[in-house]
């Protein structure tokens, strides 16, 4: 026994409904992806690495991995380490290596770039402190790394 007939519908009528329902969720499933390739979407990453050079002795560096996940070219105009405290002072990097001229900086879509400073360009922030990594896009919105502790950017030993 159909469900059809119980409600009173015909068979043609029900199926049509069905295909109906059917076709509008799949409208609504491409209309999200499109929403999401519009929207701007970047994910920041700080960490410590030792930067190695043939011509100089290795030297410890705060990296920054910035990954756009956007369908679009995201221009990254700001990068600054915050403190998570109150009354702590912000790092801003206008020209962050390897690149070494002011941003902003372009990064193709759904492509990434590595930038760093070195360790001492952190200041002389509290090493039990937390900070974080932010970058601000040309479009004004800004995106931050998890939470990390200024001692281990500075010096993971200590």
């Amino acid at each position: 026994m159909t469900i059809a007939p119980i409600l009173g519908l015909s068979m043609t009528t029900a199926v049509a409904g069905y295909a109906a329902l059917i076709s509008t969720a799949a409208l609504a499933v491409q209309l999200v992806r499109e929403w999401r390739t519009w929207g701007t979407r970047v994910v920041v990453e700080v960490r410590r690495m030792m930067l190695a050079s043939p011509r100089a002795p290795s030297e410890p560096v705060v990296m920054f991995d910035i990954i756009n996940h956007s369908g679009h070219l995201v221009k990254i105009t700001h990068i600054v380490m915050e403190p998570l405290e109150k009354g702590g002072k912000s790092s801003l990097f206008p020209q962050p290596l390897p690149h070494g001229v002011p941003g902003p900086f372009e990064i193709p879509p759904r492509d990434a770039i590595t930038l760093y400073q070195p360790v001492d360009s952190l200041g002389e922030g509290d090493p039990h402190h937390k900070t974080r990594a932010s970058v601000t896009t040309s479009d004004h919105k800004t995106f931050k790394s998890k939470r990390v502790r200024v001692r281990e950017l500075i010096d993971p030993q200590a």
